[in-house]
Protein backbone atom coordinates (compact mmCIF):
# COMPACT_ATOMS: atom_id res chain seq x y z
CA UNK A 1 0.00 0.00 0.00
CA UNK A 2 1.15 3.60 -0.87
CA UNK A 3 1.98 5.98 2.07
CA UNK A 4 -0.46 8.15 2.97
CA UNK A 5 -0.26 11.82 1.86
CA UNK A 6 0.01 14.38 4.53
CA UNK A 7 -2.73 16.84 4.42
CA UNK A 8 -1.81 20.19 5.94
CA UNK A 9 -3.96 21.58 8.74
CA UNK A 10 -6.81 23.94 7.89
CA UNK A 11 -6.70 22.68 4.48
CA UNK A 12 -10.17 22.46 2.44
CA UNK A 13 -12.39 19.95 3.01
CA UNK A 14 -12.12 18.99 -0.29
CA UNK A 15 -8.65 18.06 -0.01
CA UNK A 16 -8.84 15.77 2.94
CA UNK A 17 -12.11 14.04 0.98
CA UNK A 18 -9.42 13.50 -1.25
CA UNK A 19 -6.38 12.42 0.63
CA UNK A 20 -9.62 9.76 1.92
CA UNK A 21 -9.98 8.89 -1.99
CA UNK A 22 -6.02 8.29 -2.31
CA UNK A 23 -5.66 6.12 0.70
CA UNK A 24 -8.39 3.69 -0.22
CA UNK A 25 -10.70 4.82 2.24
CA UNK A 26 -14.45 3.31 1.89
CA UNK A 27 -17.16 5.91 0.96
CA UNK A 28 -13.94 8.32 -0.18
CA UNK A 29 -14.85 8.29 -4.10
CA UNK A 30 -18.70 9.40 -3.08
CA UNK A 31 -17.05 12.39 -0.85
CA UNK A 32 -14.81 13.36 -3.39
CA UNK A 33 -18.01 13.08 -6.23
CA UNK A 34 -20.14 15.52 -4.03
CA UNK A 35 -17.79 17.69 -3.27
CA UNK A 36 -16.43 18.31 -6.85
CA UNK A 37 -20.23 18.80 -8.06
CA UNK A 38 -20.51 21.67 -5.54
CA UNK A 39 -17.24 23.14 -6.57
CA UNK A 40 -18.64 23.39 -10.36
CA UNK A 41 -22.08 24.19 -8.88
CA UNK A 42 -19.69 28.02 -7.49
CA UNK A 43 -17.96 27.39 -10.70
CA UNK A 44 -20.76 27.37 -12.81
CA UNK A 45 -22.19 30.22 -10.90
CA UNK A 46 -19.36 32.42 -11.33
CA UNK A 47 -19.29 31.69 -15.03
CA UNK A 48 -23.12 32.69 -15.63
CA UNK A 49 -22.47 35.92 -13.90
CA UNK A 50 -19.56 36.59 -15.63
CA UNK A 51 -21.61 36.49 -18.99
CA UNK A 52 -20.54 33.74 -20.19
CA UNK A 53 -23.43 31.65 -22.82
CA UNK A 54 -25.64 29.16 -20.86
CA UNK A 55 -24.54 26.15 -23.38
CA UNK A 56 -20.85 26.38 -22.06
CA UNK A 57 -21.43 27.18 -18.40
CA UNK A 58 -22.29 23.20 -17.31
CA UNK A 59 -18.85 22.39 -19.39
CA UNK A 60 -17.03 24.57 -18.52
CA UNK A 61 -17.73 24.39 -14.63
CA UNK A 62 -17.48 20.74 -14.36
CA UNK A 63 -14.07 20.11 -16.44
CA UNK A 64 -12.78 23.26 -14.27
CA UNK A 65 -13.64 21.44 -11.07
CA UNK A 66 -12.72 17.90 -12.03
CA UNK A 67 -9.75 19.35 -12.90
CA UNK A 68 -8.97 21.06 -10.07
CA UNK A 69 -9.81 17.64 -8.11
CA UNK A 70 -7.07 15.82 -10.49
CA UNK A 71 -4.31 17.99 -9.33
CA UNK A 72 -5.20 18.12 -5.52
CA UNK A 73 -4.42 14.26 -5.99
CA UNK A 74 -2.12 14.23 -8.32
CA UNK A 75 0.13 16.52 -5.86
CA UNK A 76 -1.07 14.59 -2.56
CA UNK A 77 0.33 11.21 -4.88
CA UNK A 78 3.42 12.78 -5.51
CA UNK A 79 4.05 14.25 -2.21
CA UNK A 80 3.63 11.23 -0.54
CA UNK A 81 6.14 9.44 -2.90
CA UNK A 82 9.15 11.83 -1.57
Amino acid sequence: MPPSPQVPAGSPPSTYAIASMVNREPGAVGRVAVLTIQRAIWIGLGLYLAGISRSKVKRGAFLASATLTAVIAARLIVKAKQ
